[in-house]
């Protein structure tokens, strides 16, 4: 089975915010960090079927993470009480369409940019995946979404006292990239980013690392959300469905993070509380 992808390789853009300019907690990381997979273990694995909208799944999926993780660290809450009745998810289906719409392809069923994805969140907030459902959906992809969702994500937006989500670009190589991603993770940031896939990497299972996959033998780019690390490979919370990989992640090679193209930390503040159909 060749799974569905999605993402499109974005330029370098001075103006973008970069890993230089957030504070961390870790000035050098740890050789391993799993805060991140625990709080992933909380939730279902996803699943974006057939559609190309990795790039809507893997914020959807970094920003639950982020929101979880800040609920932790400054909410009083411990990892064994967070779920999806705590912390939604975000509708993918509504970052994919608004990132489409950026470059005016949204009545198109293709892949996306994943910076034009975080500048229509921070712009428009995000409604939660229970009003624009990831899974079953109704609407077509080239159809607007509904009034419910374009409420809910103003309503979201309108509540939040800080930027709903803050993104900020790694564009180092080598051992300072691979550093840099590890520090991230190490401060509870889930790491969005794309990279060529191979049809191998498309069909992992089990727990054990697999290797990278061949640039060489790519099927496409794939945007995907890397959350924890040890010192031979990085974690991966994918979105083909929970019978990928480990109950829908993987382990990989450090090898992998030299082919990544598009390398953005994802910070936020703790989960809004949202107001049903944006009322």
């Amino acid at each position: 089975m060749v799974r569905a992808r999605g993402y499109f390789v974005d330029r370098h853009d001075p103006r973008d915010r970069r890993f230089e300019d957030l504070p961390f907690g870790y000035a050098d990381p740890p050789e391993s960090a799993f805060a991140l997979r625990e709080i992933a273990d909380r939730f279902a694995p996803v699943s974006q079927g057939m559609a190309p909208a990795c790039v809507g799944y893997s914020i959807a999926t970094a920003l639950r993470l982020r929101w979880a993780a800040a609920l932790v660290e400054t909410g009083g809450r411990r990892v064994s009480e967070i779920g999806p009745a705590v912390v939604p998810l975000p509708s993918a289906l509504w970052i994919w369409w608004q990132a489409r719409q950026v470059t005016g392809r949204e009545r198109y069923s293709e892949g996306t940019y994943i910076r034009d994805a975080f500048k229509r969140i921070a712009a428009l907030g995000v409604p939660r995946d229970e009003t624009l459902p990831a899974s079953g959906c109704a609407w077509d992809f080239a159809e607007k979404p509904a009034d419910a969702a374009f409420r809910e994500s103003w309503d979201m937006r309108a509540r939040s006292t800080s930027p709903v989500v803050a993104y900020h670009r790694i564009t180092s190589y080598g051992v300072e990239r691979e550093r840099q991603i590890k520090i991230a993770i190490a401060n509870r940031l889930p790491v969005v980013f794309g990279g060529p896939v191979d049809v191998p990497y498309t069909r992992a299972r089990g727990t054990l690392p697999i290797p990278a996959p061949d640039a060489s033998q790519s099927i496409g780019g794939h945007a995907q959300c890397a959350a924890w690390y040890d010192r031979s490979s990085v974690g991966i919370v994918g979105s083909w469905g929970g019978e990928y990989g480990d109950r829908g992640c993987v382990n990989v090679s450090w090898r992998y993070a030299r082919e990544w193209s598009d390398i953005w930390i994802v910070s936020a503040p703790p989960p809004p509380t949202f107001a049903k159909g944006g009322a």
